[in-house]
């Protein structure tokens, strides 16, 4: 236990100076805003992946997500925030070496919990979670077509109007390999800055 919480702390440390230069987080958010800016294109890269698909269940919910982006309007893309991408990837560090799932986090934090460590929030928000998918794409694919979740909240929170800021982080999980986290917000202002690594917060 005590190697277990050593090693949490290692990685919230590593993660305070790297989660503001993540290239694979940096690749989901422009993967996602492919999505909003263009979705009739985006309609005809699932209509290729439908080709890989075997299940049944996929790939009703794939043909359901393709038809929803060829009807949709252009949404604006999202703006990173440093806050957001500070909350997500807590959350990161801290499920991802014990393999743990959900949106609450250790202590019980939740995904608004998180947000507002970093800064202050107002209207509404949201938070994804994707586990064992590596690429950019594959995570976005995934959401967008989110079989499995009869709300389709994944799909709706990616390409909502209303959410206009977001935070993504990419890390190692014990159970499933990766693990990707995406916090979004309406409108979102950083707190300053507080001078103490991420882990002594």
């Amino acid at each position: 236990m005590r190697d277990l919480v050593r090693l949490c702390l290692c990685l919230l440390l590593a993660l305070d100076a790297a989660w503001a230069d993540d290239p694979a987080a940096a690749a989901v958010l422009a993967e996602i805003n492919l999505a909003r800016t263009q979705p009739q294109t985006y309609a005809q890269i699932l209509a290729a992946d439908l080709s890989r698909t075997r299940s049944a269940s996929v790939r009703s919910a794939t043909q359901e997500a393709i038809r929803h982006l060829e009807r949709m309007a252009p949404v604006p893309p999202l703006q990173e925030s440093a806050g957001l991408t500070a909350a997500a990837a807590l959350h990161v560090a801290q499920s991802g070496p014990p393999g743990t799932r959900g949106h609450r986090g250790a202590g019980f934090s939740s995904p608004w919990s998180r947000m507002d460590r970093y800064g202050r929030r107002s209207g509404t928000g949201a938070e994804n979670i994707c586990y064992g998918t590596r690429s950019a794409r594959a995570i976005v694919i995934t959401q967008l077509v989110d079989a499995g979740v009869r709300s389709r909240g994944h799909r709706k929170n990616l390409l909502n109007p209303a959410l206009a800021v977001a935070g993504v982080a990419v890390g190692p999980h014990a159970g499933y390999g990766t693990m990707c986290v995406i916090d979004f917000a309406a409108f979102f202002v950083e707190h300053p800055p507080r001078g103490r690594p991420l882990a002594a917060q």
